[in-house]
């Protein structure tokens, strides 16, 4: 937010500085209608700019975030294999409902 007010108000003094003693050549999109006007449009078209960029990014950045790729998976290993005799030992409740993880096929 910072730099959102510094652009805004560097084009509110640009445009009001009127022949404060610059060179000529000193504002480059004032250079050939000696209108500062021009230079401060220009800053904050320059501002306006950087920001749909960075709105842009963000927006793709969040979405790609969002696919499933980046979710991790419910169980990252399974030892049902190996301690199946067990299972009947735990409540019901303490299994995922959804998945490979159902009570009744904790007993297969």
């Amino acid at each position: 937010m910072p730099g959102v007010a510094a652009a805004i108000i560097s084009a509110m003094v640009v445009a009001s500085a009127g022949d404060a003693g610059f060179p000529d050549d000193y504002f480059p999109a004032a250079a050939k209608s000696k209108n500062l006007g021009d230079q401060a449009g220009a800053q904050l078209l320059c501002l306006i700019t950087t920001l749909v960029i960075a709105l842009l990014a963000g927006v793709t950045g969040g979405w790609m975030c969002s696919l499933s790729i980046w979710q991790p998976p419910h169980a990252l290993f399974k030892d049902d294999d190996h301690f199946y005799h067990v299972v009947h030992h735990y409540p019901a409740e303490w299994l995922a409902e959804e998945g490979d993880e159902t009570y009744e096929a904790s007993f297969d």
